[in-house]
């Protein structure tokens, strides 16, 4: 690991929204989203929303998190990759016995998502 002066690492508020899933194979059981930063070991850079009902094909998480994060500013101003990895995760009933698959991955670099007037210039 290299070692990253504080003058170069921006502090942001990360607020998660995580809404709901569309078009859910099966008709009957829960759903819910397992997230993390794989970056860092602090508790609260993971999470997972609650296991919420699947409903015509549709599952309404309504989750919400707000997590502090720092990102890294390159010597030539722009912020590094940051990411953050989801797993959709479905369970139903058979027999008495819950089983899970997975309904898919997705990993975002979060960096993509500043705005550009929240960044502001490393201090001195």
């Amino acid at each position: 690991m290299t070692f990253v002066p504080k003058s170069r690492r921006a502090k942001f508020d990360l607020t998660l929204h995580i809404h709901d899933l569309n078009n859910v194979p099966l008709v009957a059981g829960s759903s819910f989203v397992r997230w993390h930063l794989p970056t860092s070991r602090a508790a609260e850079h993971r999470g997972r929303t609650h296991k919420c009902p699947i409903k015509d094909h549709r599952v309404q998480y309504d989750y919400e998190q707000q997590i502090p994060v720092r990102l890294t500013v390159s010597k030539d101003g722009m912020l590094q990759d940051y990411f953050a990895d989801f797993e959709v995760q479905q369970e139903y009933g058979t027999g008495g016995k819950n089983e899970r698959i997975t309904l898919g991955k997705l990993k975002l670099n979060l960096a993509e998502y500043v705005e550009a007037s929240e960044v502001q210039s490393p201090g001195p």
